[in-house]
């Protein structure tokens, strides 16, 4: 088999935090060859992106260049290789020492049902460890990720579409909404970790890098955040984590006010409550996916009620 360098960021990482996080995972440093198949797995460069992005869009995903880059500047990745030709995907990103989230799996159509998803899954878990893992599953993908020892824990329902604002002053909410500023950055990791049982400011950062945030504060306390940064089309609002939903949709109002020229994007769980409210606001139900968990819910316990939409439904 022939070696394979380190990783390398097709540009730099959001800082060096992202830098640190990526180099704590003990990854494999050769391909392997899937005998008889012929089929080798390697780490994910940024040589590969072109071919993984082509993946994704034949699936109709909407992830750019752009997209897959900062998502590898952020964690891992695996291919499935056909000689040089990409023919599948798999990455994962860690939330400290003892969470990570898995996503971006896709094996191209020829050559679905041949087991090169079940091998990908295999190579990232076996390097993910003993870390609890979350994912966002397809309908197709369940019953992989079931064998795998993922259980069902809640449903995501992905809502898009250019915005429109008919119901002016109808989530007006007492707690003040203002921009995210650089002193803001330290609460809104302690109450993401709150609500989400995983520590993820390495995250976090690098969303705010890529966007922009808004903050809802009230005597003195962090009430609720949500963040914006350009995906795909246009935008993606999210992650929302709001102390109820009238201010969850203050919060996700401000940011279709703002962004009401172009495309928005944002996966709201099923359990918001928010689904009808994003539809009459333009934002249409388009699908839904649902949420596993290997390793039991963060914390072992149920998911907040108080997080409203994912940074995405790759990285949650």
């Amino acid at each position: 088999m022939i070696a394979l360098r380190s990783l390398r960021l097709s540009r730099e990482s959001p800082d060096r935090r992202v830098r640190s996080a990526r180099q704590n995972w003990a990854g494999f440093q050769k391909d392997r060859v899937l005998s008889p198949s012929g089929i080798s797995i390697a780490p994910m460069d940024s040589k590969h992106l072109t071919e993984a992005r082509a993946l994704s869009e034949a699936e109709r995903w909407p992830h750019t260049i752009k997209d897959w880059d900062f998502m590898l500047a952020l964690g891992r990745g695996a291919v499935a290789l056909d000689g040089d030709r990409v023919i599948g995907t798999i990455m994962w990103w860690p939330n400290g020492e003892s969470h990570s989230t898995l996503g971006m799996v896709i094996v191209a159509r020829e050559r679905q049902r041949q087991g090169l998803g079940r091998s990908l899954m295999e190579e990232a878990l076996a390097e993910i460890g003993s870390r609890q893992v979350t994912l966002y599953a397809t309908k197709e993908g369940m019953p992989l990720y079931t064998e795998q020892g993922f259980e069902k824990i809640d449903v995501v329902e992905q809502h898009q579409g250019q915005p429109t604002l008919p119901d002016a002053g109808a989530a007006s909410n007492e707690t003040p909404v203002r921009s995210m500023g650089q002193d803001d950055f330290a609460a809104i990791v302690a109450l993401d970790a709150e609500e989400t049982g995983r520590p993820r400011g390495v995250m976090l950062q690098a969303l705010t890098k890529a966007g922009e945030g808004l903050v809802a504060e009230r005597g003195g306390q962090l009430r609720g955040y949500a963040l914006a940064r350009p995906f795909g089309l246009g935008y993606v609002i999210g992650p929302v984590v709001a102390e109820d939903d009238r201010l969850a949709k203050t919060l996700v109002r401000t940011w279709i006010e703002r962004l009401s020229d172009g495309f928005v994007r944002i996966d709201v769980r099923a359990a918001s409550g928010l689904s009808g409210w994003l539809a009459a606001h333009g934002l249409s139900n388009v699908g839904e996916g649902v949420t596993m968990v290997r390793g039991g819910a963060p914390d072992g316990r149920q998911l907040s009620p108080r997080l409203f939409a994912l940074a995405s439904q790759a990285l949650g």
